[in-house]
């Protein structure tokens, strides 16, 4: 692997849309992530109008959208839970269609798991970003001019990336 420019460590929505961002920008990234596979926990639903506009900026929108598991009929709010509707009562607490005209994107409701797949897939495109699951960063080493990260590598390999951020 040649030096990474940025070294991220952790691919949840944070760490990857940060990879995306930077690697559109021609930034090369290293992102280390300890798992492979997806966690199925419906966690990070709720997601803003800007969090859109970053979406429109990555060029997965659309996709986003496609992914997002509550039909459109049932509106972006109100009670949920792991695939079930818990019942036709909704109460908009949120009120963020107040606000819709002045962004560019609108909010949706999206489980974790289906937004970090549409995520993962889109890093994959990107030639400036690796991202290296079932990879663990065992200590980071900030004493010298660069960060030097001890990493095990899903083969059971160590060993050291070092990188300017």
């Amino acid at each position: 692997m040649a030096e990474p420019e940025v070294v991220i460590v952790g691919g949840g929505p944070v760490g990857m849309g940060l990879a995306i961002d930077l690697g559109q920008r021609g930034i090369s990234v290293a992102l280390f992530e300890k798992h492979q596979r997806l966690h199925r926990i419906p966690k990070g639903q709720n997601l803003t109008q800007r969090t859109g506009e970053h979406f429109q900026s990555w060029g997965i929108e659309d996709e986003v959208r496609a992914a997002v598991a509550i039909p459109a009929a049932f509106g972006v709010e109100g009670i949920t839970a792991y695939k079930n509707l818990l019942s036709d009562y909704h109460y908009n607490w949120l009120r963020r269609g107040d606000v819709r005209e002045y962004y560019a994107a609108g909010n949706l409701r999206i489980p974790q798991y289906n937004l970090e797949r549409v995520m993962r897939a889109r890093a994959a495109r990107l030639p400036g970003v690796e991202v290296h699951y079932n990879a663990i960063v065992d200590g980071v080493d900030d004493s010298g001019p660069r960060p030097v990260l001890a990493v095990t590598h899903a083969d059971g390999r160590m060993s050291t990336v070092t990188a300017r951020y």
